[in-house]
């Protein structure tokens, strides 16, 4: 198993919404990983946003 590190940017008490996903420099389409991609390990990013995207 490789580590994977697990972060989050633009955060406040306010900001409970994710507004973006990235692994390892790329956007994510969708907030779904599958076991094999975490198991691969690398870096995740969640930006936090104010507001829901609708």
């Amino acid at each position: 198993m490789t580590d994977i590190e697990i972060l989050y940017k633009i955060y406040f008490q306010t900001n409970v919404y994710v507004d973006r996903v990235e692994l390892n420099g790329k956007v994510l389409s969708n907030f779904t990983l599958k076991h094999t991609v975490i198991m691969n390990g690398g870096e995740i990013i969640f930006y936090m946003s104010k507001t829901a995207k609708k």
